[in-house]
């Protein structure tokens, strides 16, 4: 219920010619679910009975359900119900045959022969099976057609119908009732009555199928997939498999399986159960191996596979091979078995190397075990970590700081914990790169932090990576080295580290496992998070739902078939990933109204928040699954990631803009990408406000008396006078650029020429042209001397904004100049000198770009003479009344409009905000603001962001003049709470939509004594 079902009883389940799957309820009616959304249908929406037994649809499309009370049709969209008399109780039976007439079959009535309902496209006729007739009656539970178009109809017999007439083929009593039938590809019909299971061969002669000891004789249901695979669900709740040869147990549910069994066109089998609702088992997809299959454990720590040989799982029991067909457990030396099996390797000579828990190492050909270092190599500590090398030695290592080592025909290096100094001793992972060389990462950042590199002669310490536990290591097909930490993943591609964790998408940060796929996609292992899939654009993230050990993953593999194989906690795990695209689409678009996203949207550019409403769909899995991948060209270049439904972006400058979104699916199946064109369109007094605007700031100052604006205001005083170049530092639209124009207006340099360079506007091969100029002829289209901007600024100051964003080839001339206080043209090979103030800024963290190599960290001190930080608008947020009146005003006079009161209540919306578009946010919120509001006071309703934009406006006609303002205030608020129908907390909340903690909101309350005690909270 909890996922929409109305009914956790499931009595039929059918899938239609769309996709679409109807489940039948016991007394809730019919759901239809899209592989997203369950909609459920009663009585009430036109159904004859709430009781759905029986769903199958006709040549024309349309569904017929068999229900408690009788017969219902779905046609375009709405319920009919069949007259046929006397209302009948339909059950589980129902098929169509091969000249398209539908049969039903119906609860049995004492005295009455058993019957069944056919429909032959124009009228429902009855149809008796025989003359034989019981005191509580003979029902009919289910109804099957054969290949060779015989109808097969199961109840307290089985009756065969076909050209010449009916046949019954078996007879058993009230107690023995039919209640699933099977034909299969080859003539044969299986059944089973609850109790024991049958199988008809090609002469009509019934025989007991032989299920074995494993499989009890309660089977209930059967189904089969299109694969031919034989499906049968017990009423203890265990799934069953027949694949021709065995029969296995596949799953079990803590509920009674009834008889809603049922196989879907991509694969999965779909569980009804009397009780516990809808389960699905992705057979095409996932299989779980545990110990009734074969392992020895169920906590899997180490896989291995050579080629296309057998799959090796180790645990703590011991060593099993899977060869696709059964799982075998290997039966190990006693002292191997003693000690357990902690890691594996499958070498090129195709043997595999095994590790123990007291530190012996061993090497097995598939026949015999050779012990070939002993215990006392390591100090009899873990091996937990086996790799071979391009020369074909074997390395091993343990995590518990015993050193690590090197095993060759001829022979064997230990290196231990001596030389903790040079190398570490608690060994999380080893990789062999492509190289050769030899990468180790420590478990154990106490005693030894980061990574180490061997080149077979010295050691290497790696600082770029430290602070994190290494549990992995892998070398990607581009040669780079992904490592695994407790801290998520770091990426270092031989010049720069990234970094991937939970707020990039990934399951869980403690990384334990990687692979890779032929195709470039990486798998992630995690322990707690299940495995994550990375193809450099998205990451995805597969979870077995329903068993938690099955996501705590120790070991990853892909074999040649591209099939994931995961040691788990809870067993080994087979992936198949399927190639079945998603589907997208933008459902609608708000900005102010809702808006149809099928063609080109327009609105205002006073319009606040626009958002994005997605609708993604899949064939394989709920779109609860789904990853969104979007971008706004026009607005941002890169794509981003999330798995909202919902994307929100802040007001739009006047322009053209596309959406883009696709969705991905968890095997990265890729939709294809939905667009929706926006036009803004600029508000021609926001035009007009805006010019005035920008020529009142360019002389301007900050607006502010909070603490941290004194102290920048003091600091623009200090350093106005100097020529020391100054770093301007802050989030974007904090006002960096009224600093620096303040350090200019304020310096000697006052009447000199001021210049201003958008690091991250200019084309990157056109940078040192526009900050240098070119002499005539230096590329092409140069077809004249061209002054830089520095030349033009000569004597003045340059404004480098985004400095952060400027290219690497720049970054040197860059310092050069600052260094020289000359420039070369492009083309030129005179220096010229200048004397320029150079003031940058950037919203970026420099610190964190030298780091990472994309910065230079000479030039980073050369511009960080003076940093200045202008702080977010969220950290002074006792300016914003200020400020919001200066805007307000500013606005208002330009409008030639009487300035507007802003209401208490808004102030305290504007000031409990967080503002992450800082200062410039606000101005364009307040530009709004003083238009929607006209002369009248500006109220939460006007200020487009937050929860006020959610709430209705709530009108305040009859007050009658003017009214004191806590009684305007008071009644304000009795009319939002009558709105939210008394409800404080939550997101349908007083709170939430006046922008206000619960607690603030409850203090006003009870100060202007407003009751709101008695109401819901």
């Amino acid at each position: 219920m909890r996922d929409g079902l109305p009914d956790m009883k499931i009595e039929c389940i059918y899938e239609d010619r769309k996709g679409l799957l109807w489940v039948g309820t016991h007394d809730r009616g019919v759901v239809i679910y899209d592989g997203d959304i369950f909609e459920s249908y009663t009585r009430k929406d036109g159904l004859a009975g709430d009781g759905v037994f029986s769903i199958i649809e006709d040549d024309e499309g349309c569904i017929w359900l068999g229900t408690s009370m009788g017969l219902s049709r779905y046609v375009d969209g709405r319920f009919e119900t069949i007259d046929i008399g006397a209302p009948e109780r339909f059950l589980w039976g129902s098929c169509k045959d091969n000249n398209g007439h539908l049969w039903f079959g119906v609860e049995g009535s004492p005295g009455i022969s058993p019957k069944v309902y056919r429909w032959d496209g124009g009228q429902l006729d009855e149809i008796y099976l025989s003359d034989a007739q019981a005191d509580i009656g003979i029902s009919i539970n289910d109804i099957k057609v054969d290949t060779a178009g015989q109808v097969w109809l199961g109840g307290y017999g089985l009756y065969c119908f076909n050209s010449q007439g009916i046949t019954q083929i078996v007879e058993f009593d009230e107690k023995s009732s039919i209640t699933s039938i099977l034909p299969r590809e080859d003539g044969t019909i299986w059944f089973t009555t609850g109790q024991e299971l049958f199988l008809v061969d090609q002469n009509k002669v019934v025989n007991n199928v032989e299920v074995g000891q494993e499989v009890p004789r309660d089977i209930v249901s059967l189904a089969a997939d299109s694969l031919g695979t034989i499906w049968l669900g017990s009423r203890i709740g265990i799934l069953y498999c027949f694949d021709g040869e065995i029969f296995r147990m596949v799953s079990s549910v803590n509920a009674i399986i009834w008889l809603g069994l049922c196989c879907d066109s991509i694969g999965r089998v779909w569980v009804g159960t009397y009780g516990m609702g809808l389960y699905y088992y992705d057979a095409t997809r996932v299989k779980i191996y545990q110990t009734n299959q074969g392992l020895l454990s169920n906590q899997i720590t180490s896989i291995a596979q050579y080629g296309t040989g057998p799959i090796y799982a180790a645990s703590s029991a011991g060593l099993v091979r899977y060869d696709k067909k059964s799982i075998e457990a290997i039966s190990l030396p006693d002292e191997l078995n003693v000690e357990g099996v902690t890691g594996l390797c499958a070498s090129s000579n195709e043997k595999i190397w095994l590790g123990s828990r007291n530190g012996s190492f061993w090497e097995y050909d598939g026949q015999d075990f050779v012990r070939v270092i002993s215990g006392a190599g390591l100090g009899a500590s873990e091996i937990s970590t086996v790799k071979e090398d391009l020369d074909g030695s074997i390395w091993f290592a343990s995590k518990l700081g015993a050193g690590f080592g090197c095993y060759s025909e001829s022979e064997t290096k230990v290196f231990s914990s001596d030389k903790v100094r040079d190398y570490p001793t608690w060994i999380g992972a080893l990789e062999i790169a492509r190289d050769g060389k030899v990468w180790m990462g420590s478990a154990s950042p106490a005693t030894w932090d980061g990574l180490c590199v061997y080149d077979g002669k010295d050691f290497t310490r790696f600082a770029a990576i430290e602070g994190a536990a290494v549990l992995a290591l892998f070398t990607g097909e581009d040669e780079s080295l992904w490592v695994g930490t407790n801290e998520g993943v770091a990426i270092y591609d031989g010049s720069k580290v990234s970094y991937i964790n939970q707020k990039d998408g990934l399951a869980c940060d403690l990384v334990t496992s990687f692979c890779q796929r032929t195709d470039g996609i990486i798998y992630i292992g995690t322990e707690g998070g299940g495995i994550c899939s990375c193809d450099g654009q998205v990451i995805q993230t597969l979870q077995i739902s329903g068993q938690l050990g099955a996501n705590v993953i120790y070991d990853v593999l892909v074999d040649q078939d591209g099939t994931l194989w995961a040691g788990t906690g809870n067993g080994l795990v087979q992936y198949t990933p399927r190639r079945v695209r998603p589907f997208v689409e933008v459902a609608k678009v708000i900005a102010g109204n809702e808006y149809e996203a099928h063609s080109e949207v327009s609105f205002s550019s006073t319009i606040g928040r626009v958002s994005f409403l997605l609708k993604g769909r899949s064939p394989l899995e709920r779109a609860s699954y789904l990853v969104y991948r979007y971008c706004l060209d026009g607005y941002e270049e890169g794509w981003r990631q999330t798995r909202d439904r919902q994307v929100d972006y802040p007001q739009l400058e006047p322009g053209e803009y596309t959406f883009k979104v696709q969705s991905v699916d968890r095997d990265l199946n890729y939709s294809k990408i939905a667009e929706v064109k926006i036009s803004v369109t600029e508000d021609l007094r926001i035009a007009g406000l805006n010019e005035a605007l920008r020529s009142a700031s360019a002389s301007g100052d900050f607006i502010g008396e909070s603490p941290t604006i004194r102290q920048i205001k003091r600091q623009i005083k200090e350093v106005a006078w100097t020529d020391l170049t100054v770093l301007i530092l802050g989030e974007t639209g904090t006002g960096k650029g009224l600093a620096v124009r303040a350090i200019h207006e304020g310096s000697d340099r006052r009447d000199r020429p001021f210049l201003q360079v958008n690091c991250g506007s200019v084309q990157r091969e056109l940078f040192d042209s526009e900050l240098f100029g070119h002499e005539r002829g230096a590329f092409t289209g140069a077809i004249a001397r061209k002054l830089g901007k520095f030349e033009l600024a000569d004597k003045g100051t340059i404004f480098l904004d985004e400095i952060g964003d400027l290219p690497l080839e720049s970054q040197t001339r860059l310092l050069h100049v600052l260094q020289e206080q000359a420039i070369e043209r492009v083309g030129g090979t005179q220096p010229i000198n200048v004397d320029v103030r150079v003031i940058a800024a950037t919203n970026r963290n420099l610190t964190e770009a030298v780091r990472e190599g994309a910065f230079r960290e000479d030039l980073y001190y050369r511009l960080n003479v003076i940093p200045i930080e202008v702080p977010p608008l969220r950290e002074r947020k006792e300016d914003i009344p200020l400020l919001a009146k200066y805007f307000v005003r500013q606005f208002a006079a330009h409008l030639h409009q009487q300035q507007p009161f802003i209401h208490e209540l808004a102030v305290r919306v504007l000031i409990d905000y967080d503002w992450p578009g800082n200062v410039r946010e606000l101005e364009h919120t307040l530009q709004r603001a003083v238009i929607l509001a006209g002369e009248s006071s500006i109220m939460p309703e006007h200020i487009p962001f937050g929860p006020a934009q959610n709430m209705p406006a709530v009108r305040m006609e009859g007050l009658g003049g003017i009214v004191p303002l806590d009684e305007y205030e008071k009644l304000y608020l009795e009319r939002v709470l009558g709105h939210t129908g008394g409800v404080i907390h939550g997101k349908k909340g007083a709170a939430y939509l006046l922008g206000l903690k619960p607690t603030t909101l409850r203090s006003r309350l009870d100060r202007l004594g407003v009751e709101y005690r008695k109401a819901r909270v």
